[in-house]
């Protein structure tokens, strides 16, 4: 996008940088397929990553190693230690210590072994790490939600992943819904689950103040563009709207959001299935979701947080023009979080899975796939979530035209 009506915008956040402290400038943070290219894939990226933790590890003393790692011979009886691991620490690295855990607690590391100890693992030549957050998960939406709860849950503790936000939608209001969600969730679920929720209409709008207070739920959502038939999109005066009605619950809430252009979602897509019709496959998907759509909703987004003053957290970025965009927009704006998610650091649209990587947004090309982790790298990107829909094949319609597949995509299992 050249030097248009936006550009005011970012003359302005330039502006600003200069009038304010630095301490103003700090972010406001929130609180399978069975191809066999795609195991390849797979494989390769996990070989890099191993690759790149091995060099951490060889990096020597790493000062900001706590004093815990040298603590001397634990006292009394140890439950588990895991030993000989290679130890991720979250801000230090990867060292080489042994961990020590008491009634479910982590109560020391170090290489020191205690006397009595209930019970040893053998980590070695093994990575060993702190549970993970998948923050941006949606189950119960083909399945029933005690379903998806036992099993997805469970395939997340597989894979490393022992927390993640769950997001609930639905017309209803959510007073009529959700104290059953959170019945199944306590009865159902193997890890923790933090809860979004969407709002998409007049009613659900005019009780966030309630949700806030009788679910103690800060985190709500919004679809700048949605799903038809399935979830409703939003325009810019419900959004404030919105915001409006978090400020007044006097809780530290934050806006999540979808955020793509509508009209040009819609323009790109009739204009393709026209061209194209049953013959289009997932690369043409591609070009229904044009990045200019994901790049302008970012700039909207970002200006009317910080005309509300409105913490906000974009959902799965997936194009390198809203990365550039971001770049230049976030140092400027510190009500600005962005969120992308493994599947688009790992796929693009020229994968061979064909029809069952058919998401929204869509998987784009190489040259996005690199922006993105450019900004996971240079800590842009603040987080990084699956967006996981679990659909069986036959949910996922997967064998026909690519306009009567499903989006969606599971992730959770091997998001780590």
């Amino acid at each position: 996008m050249s030097r248009g009506p936006y550009q005011s915008y970012f003359d302005t956040l330039k502006r600003k940088s200069t009038q304010q402290s630095n301490s103003e400038h700090q972010p406001v943070k929130i609180g399978q397929a069975d191809s066999s290219n795609f195991n390849n894939q797979a494989v390769d990226i996990l070989q890099e990553i191993s690759n790149k933790l091995d060099r951490l590890g060889k990096t020597g003393h790493n000062p900001k190693v706590p004093d815990v790692v040298d603590t001397p011979r634990t006292e009394g009886t140890i439950d588990l230690a895991i030993i000989n691991g290679k130890v991720v620490l979250p801000d230090v690295g990867v060292i080489e210590t042994n961990i020590y855990i008491r009634d479910g607690v982590v109560c020391s590391l170090g290489t020191h072994p205690p006397a009595d100890v209930k019970e040893v693992i053998d980590a070695s030549n093994r990575y060993v790490m702190p549970g993970i957050i998948d923050p941006h998960v949606h189950l119960g939406l083909f399945a029933p939600l005690k379903t998806e709860l036992e099993t997805e849950t469970k395939a997340a503790l597989f894979g490393g992943v022992t927390t993640i936000g769950c997001y609930f939608g639905g017309p209803e209001s959510h007073f009529k819904v959700f104290p059953s969600i959170m019945e199944d969730i306590q009865s159902y679920s193997h890890t923790d689950v933090i809860p979004h929720l969407v709002i998409g209409s007049d009613e659900q709008k005019s009780e966030i103040v309630d949700y806030t207070k009788h679910f103690g739920i800060t985190s709500f959502k919004i679809y700048m563009n949605g799903i038809p038939g399935l979830i409703p999109d939003v325009d810019d005066a419900f959004i404030l709207d919105v915001m409006d009605e978090m400020k007044r619950s006097g809780k530290e809430c934050i806006l999540c959001s979808h955020t793509e252009n509508r009209y040009l979602v819609r323009r790109a897509f009739e204009k393709i299935k026209r061209e194209k019709g049953d013959s289009a496959d997932i690369r043409d998907w591609t070009d229904t979701h044009p990045d200019i759509a994901e790049e302008e909703a970012v700039i909207r987004l970002a200006y009317l947080a910080e005309n509300a003053k409105v913490p906000i957290y974009m959902v799965h970025i997936s194009s390198k023009a809203a990365i550039d965009r971001l770049r230049q927009i976030k140092p400027y704006n510190r009500y600005v979080n962005v969120e992308t998610t493994s599947p688009y650091l790992s796929i693009t649209r020229d994968s061979s899975m064909g029809n069952t990587i058919k998401m929204e947004p869509p998987f784009r090309d190489d040259k996005d796939l690199e922006a993105l982790w450019e900004g996971v790298e240079d800590g842009l990107v603040d987080t990084i979530g699956t967006d996981n829909v679990t659909l069986t094949r036959a949910e996922k319609n997967i064998d026909a035209s690519i306009w009567d597949t499903i989006p969606g995509y599971s992730a959770l299992e091997t998001h780590l």
